[in-house]
């Protein structure tokens, strides 16, 4: 057992002063100093919030009593045991939680992990809570710690506040609601005026009162300063507010993007607020926060056993550069209402009007009356629900309200059945083809470590999503069996007490409608089969998706199956195989769009996986993107696409290749950061005229592999050709070039070179297959790694090899203006260029033609090496 988890590091000690994170050391305090009265400091803060105290009655003013209470006294290395005023705590994750030396810790291995403990014994209406928290380092990297204080809990309903601190020491306060299902509605953001330092306590406050108007408010201040004014304050009037008390809970997460973490908490209060605040005549509005927080509240991960894989939302791109944040966080969305607009409620009946006053309950209901070429409004909450599209329409969210479509559906009246919870009548049941031809089982998707990736089946347990088993035999803690014949549901964790959800709906929505837009609301935890192609369909031209949230479906998030289609601000995260899929999609349009964590069942990469693939399709872009932490590759275009480009993109963490074009013709890849990839960082394979500008590719294995084999376009056995398409098609030869390289930076390969252009097939040499490079910058790690620089075919035979750059220029002719360092940084962690790149620009690179600058944004005539990001 560690030190850390045993004693916590030396600066803590076994009483810790009053050293503030906040500022470098404060004034000597007591350990346990008398804290004011919490009602007197709410009473005198908000007079200068601008918000109003209602009288309180005699009878008020004594309910303000001490809940729940600890001072972590006990020594405990799984769990939090009992509070000493309060009860048992109830865990996620039990063995990242541990006590001793007279504070409590919560560890978190790795980035994405999310930890609660919860004193479901409290409950509370109008409250105070009040907790120190501390920490050993600042994040190194990625979006930050998140520290969260509960109050109103009920199952996945309550208010929250939660302290965000990122790698820079900034520190944010924010204020939520989270809504049935985890929609969570930001309701306030305050920006920490100073910074955050560790190895110190802070103090943490956070209130919520008020039942018709209901008023939160929340502070940080270093452990024993004055007490500050309320920082954050919000009052939430919408018909979503919570109303009834609830438990009090403690939040611990760290960013996906960044490593994991270790939290201190002491001096635990929760009192009942004998004072209700209500807004005053003219509250201040509160500035939207710089970025928005996780959507998921509690981010599947795998329980243990087996091992954890969580792959919560991605944190967002460097401020005001390349990649996306996807879709708006649900419920900030806002569309104009058309007045002939029909609504939609989960409180409406299907024999209402259809009005706002009078919603409908089902979207098939209002898709029977709506006009041709009209408008639906989704009010705010959960359907469960699916539909087909058949006559153009609009759905959309109400504006600022959140909207999801859940294909789970909450499971209760289990039964001890040996080792394992049964629950009986369980009728829901998918096909399991590992293909996209139902029935067929050779296809190749399936990894035989993951016999049951294709069984569309999902169940979680307090949102921790359980792994599926082939028999009742295998049944284990965190694993979950169906059996079809007898309509049973197994599981291998106890639900006593706990929200057990489990898809019972196959695809959400398939559009067969020119026209249609769905935009503003997200769908979630549906279980197509690998031959349904996606949760959402689009199957007519001309449609539009914008502002969707695609999130934990059993294999593909949306496929967009027509041509014309934009898809614009999307979320597309843990999706079991595939985050985006296209096929005879011309003139595809894609923007902004953030597709993270998928083929979280591990399917086989190839023929398919990861965060985007479009097949047989011409005319496809992809501009702002964030690719990263997929299962398989980050954006392929395979299989006889034509005109296809990727710009402006972060693309990384992928565990297959960053970008891969395999048997296609005429793309683009321009002014992307591709990095920390797990195979290469841009594949060219058998793809004629490729442009390769101003990436910046760092970390991958070969940053830059270009490979020939002996597929060729005018072979009718081999799979991939476009069947709209003549045969042969001219535009689709199948062999590599010409391919343009300029203004790349190459960087810190974990393979054998930098740039490798081979032909397996042993035909055509590299000049033969027009490859040309110049104005690129290499960077080796040192005069041995990696091992060559180049590798550049010859042909038949084995290829060239040059370990020094200026060895191949004197060779090939080629990179006769380009840039090598040895052991220099090229670029940092994030793929900014560094100084070493920057100040020669002007000498190494080319200008920037017109076609390539306006898709850069940048000027025709930029003289810019790398990605341009600031």
């Amino acid at each position: 057992m560690s030190l850390l988890r045993d004693r916590g590091p030396p600066w803590l000690g076994p009483r810790p002063s009053g050293v503030s994170m906040m500022t470098s050391v404060n004034p000597p305090v007591p350990y346990r100093a008398a804290r004011t009265t919490l009602v007197s400091l709410i009473t005198g803060a908000t007079a200068a919030a601008g918000v109003t105290v209602l009288p309180v009655s005699a009878t008020a003013a004594d309910a303000d009593i001490l809940v729940a209470q600890d001072r972590f006294d006990a020594t405990s290395t799984s769990g939090w045991g009992s509070a000493g005023i309060g009860g048992a705590y109830t865990h996620t994750g039990a063995d990242s939680f541990s006590q001793g030396g007279g504070f409590a810790t919560v560890t978190l291995s790795e980035g994405g992990q999310q930890r609660d403990a919860t004193l479901s014994a409290t409950s509370v209406l109008d409250g105070v809570a009040s907790l120190d928290i501390a920490m050993d380092d600042l994040p190194t990297d990625g979006g930050g710690i998140y520290h969260s204080l509960h109050l109103r809990k009920d199952g996945d309903v309550s208010y929250r506040a939660t302290l965000r601190v990122l790698p820079d020491g900034s520190g944010h306060l924010y204020l939520a609601r989270v809504d049935g299902d985890g929609v969570i509605e930001n309701l306030g953001h305050h920006a920490l005026s100073d910074p955050v330092r560790p190895h110190g306590w802070l103090t943490m406050e956070f209130t919520v009162t008020g039942t018709s108007t209901v008023a939160l408010a929340a502070r940080v201040y270093g452990r024993g300063q004055a007490q500050p004014e309320w920082q954050a304050e919000a009052n939430d009037g919408s018909a979503q507010r919570v109303q009834r008390p609830g438990a009090f809970s403690v939040q611990t997460y760290a960013s996906s993007s960044g490593p994991g973490a270790t939290a201190f908490y002491d001096s635990l209060d929760v009192r009942t607020a004998g004072v209700a605040v209500r807004p005053g005549p003219s509250p201040v509005p509160l500035p939207p926060p710089p970025a928005p927080a996780p959507i998921v509240p509690n981010p599947p991960v795998e329980p243990t056993p087996p091992p954890a894989d969580p792959t919560p939302p991605p944190t967002d791109p460097p401020s005001g550069q390349l990649g996306s944040t996807g879709a708006l966080p649900l419920g900030q969305a806002s569309y104009p209402v058309p007045a002939n607009a029909v609504f939609v409620s989960p409180q409406g009946s299907d024999s209402a009007a259809g009005t706002q006053s009078q919603p409908l309950r089902t979207v098939e209901a209002a898709l029977g009356q709506v006009a041709a070429g009209g408008t639906i409004v989704l009010r705010g909450g959960s359907y469960h629900q699916r539909f087909t599209v058949n006559d153009r329409v609009t759905i959309q969210n109400y504006p600022g309200e959140a909207v999801w479509f859940d294909g789970s559906t909450t499971v209760q009246g289990f039964v001890r059945d040996g080792q394992t919870w049964r629950h009986d009548g369980w009728t829901a049941s998918f096909d399991s083809s590992p293909s996209y031809t139902r029935g067929d089982h050779s296809g190749g998707f399936l990894n035989p470590d993951y016999p049951m990736a294709a069984h569309p089946d999902q169940v979680w347990i307090d949102g921790i999503a359980q792994r599926q088993v082939g028999s009742r035999g295998a049944v284990t803690a965190g694993t979950f069996y169906v059996d079809y014949a007898g309509d049973r549901l197994y599981l291998g964790t106890d639900p006593a007490g706990k929200n057990v959800r489990a898809s019972a709906l196959g695809r959400a929505i398939e559009v067969r409608a020119p026209g249609t837009v769905l935009r503003g609301f997200g769908v979630r935890r549906y279980a197509p089969s690998v031959p349904d192609m996606g949760a959402v369909t689009l199957e007519r031209p001309d449609t539009t998706v914008e502002n969707l949230h695609l999130v934990d479906n059993s294999t593909t998030g949306v496929s967009l199956l027509a041509a014309d289609i934009t898809a614009r601000q999307l979320t597309v995260l843990r999706n079991g195989l595939l985050g985006v899929h296209g096929n005879h999609s011309d003139r595809l349009v894609m923007e902004d769009i953030v597709s993270s964590g998928n083929n979280l069942e591990r399917f086989n990469q190839a023929p398919v996986s990861g965060g985007i693939k479009i097949t047989r399709a011409r005319d496809v872009s992809l501009d702002r993107a964030t690719l990263t932490d997929n299962l398989g590759p980050g954006f392929w275009l395979d299989e006889s696409v034509f005109d296809g480009s990727i710009t402006n993109s972060l693309v990384h963490d992928n565990s297959g290749h960053g970008v891969s074009l395999e048997i296609s013709a005429t793309m683009m890849v321009a002014g992307n950061v591709i990095r920390d990839n797990g195979r290469f960082g841009v594949k060219v394979n058998n793809t004629s005229d490729v442009s390769l500008w101003n990436n910046t590719v760092i970390r991958n294995d070969r940053p830059l592999n270009i490979v020939q084999d002996d597929r060729r376009g005018d072979d009718p056995g081999t799979p991939g050709h476009d069947p709209r398409r003549p045969f042969p098609d001219p535009t689709m030869p199948w062999v590599n070039g010409p391919v343009t390289i300029r203004n790349n930076v190459l960087s810190a390969s974990s393979g054998n070179c930098l740039l490798c252009v081979e032909d397996y097939s042993g035909e055509y040499s590299a000049e033969q297959l027009g490859v040309s490079a110049n104005n690129n910058v290499y960077q080796r790690t040192s005069s041995s790694a990696p091992q060559f620089t180049v590798i550049w075919s010859r042909g038949a035979g084995n290829p060239a090899v040059f370990q020094d750059l200026q060895a191949f220029k004197s060779a090939s002719g080629q990179e006769t203006r380009s840039l090598q360092l040895v052991g220099t940084a090229a670029a940092d962690a994030e793929g900014r260029t560094t100084s070493a790149v920057r100040q020669v620009a002007d000498t190494v690179s080319v200008a920037l033609p017109a076609s390539i600058a306006q898709r850069l944004g940048l000027d025709a005539g930029a003289r810019v090496l790398g990605a341009p990001l600031d």
